[in-house]
């Protein structure tokens, strides 16, 4: 970081950082650093080329707001509704974490966030601040997946006999990247009430094309067994393949 970029980075404060955060988040959902991309516009040059936008990442478009620093007075500002969910998330996470912070029970990653929230702010604390919106979606997931999975417990039945090869019809509740093993774990349900998993490996990335909706399979029933994290019955395919999307 060169010196005229610590100059200005200094001058926020992590609450100005995370502000500025939820609103490129809001603009543009959440780009990981070093995933930004070019996009068509759908306009072509003198030569008759297509025209590209660049779409950086979420870190990257924070900075460019950020270095719009000339004097204190001339900071990058937020609407208030930005500042506001900024003021309440850090007062969340302060709250979530005082006892294991007391007690010197923090992980890495919470020690992590607990410096970027509280300390001087820096290109990597930065990072850190950008992925937080994201993060809060992903919580509200997970929280709504225990919650369909609590109740789910209670109805699930095993579908099919081990070995047979199925056609059926399931709605997605979670996809799940496994990045140890390069996988998606896919989360559905039967018949609204049966759980059935898979793993996908192949290409595309299916996350934000199949989550959330109905879907047909055809696969093999390789494993039915009580969940060790929810109690409840659930059917394990494998050798799926994905026939229609609706």
């Amino acid at each position: 970081m060169t010196k005229a970029q610590h100059k200005w980075l200094t001058q926020y404060t992590p609450p100005e950082v995370l502000a500025i955060s939820f609103e490129v988040f809001a603009e543009q959902g959440f780009i990981k650093s070093g995933h930004g991309y070019s996009q068509p516009t759908g306009e072509f040059d003198s030569e008759d080329n297509q025209v590209y936008t660049q779409i950086s990442d979420n870190k990257t478009c924070i900075l460019r707001k950020m270095q719009a620093f000339k004097s204190p007075a001339e900071k990058y500002q937020v609407a208030q509704k930005h500042i506001d969910s900024a003021t309440k998330e850090i007062e969340r996470i302060n709250g979530k974490l005082l006892m294991k912070k007391l007690g010197g029970n923090l992980s890495n990653f919470e020690d992590g966030l607990i410096k970027a929230i509280e300390g001087e702010v820096s290109n990597f604390h930065v990072s850190i601040i950008a992925s937080i919106p994201n993060s809060i979606l992903i919580d509200a997931k997970r929280q709504a997946l225990g919650d369909r999975m609590s109740t789910l417990k209670h109805t699930s039945q095993y579908v099919g006999k081990k070995g047979l090869r199925l056609d059926i019809n399931v709605d997605v509740l979670d996809v799940k990247f496994i990045q140890s093993s390069d996988v998606y774990m896919i989360t559905a349900v039967s018949d609204k009430r049966d759980i059935v998993k898979f793993w996908w490996r192949e290409q595309p990335d299916l996350t934000d094309i199949i989550e959330g909706k109905t879907i047909s399979i055809r696969g093999t029933v390789n494993k039915q067994e009580i969940s060790k994290y929810s109690d409840a019955r659930e059917t394990l395919f494998n050798r799926v393949k994905i026939s229609l999307i609706n």
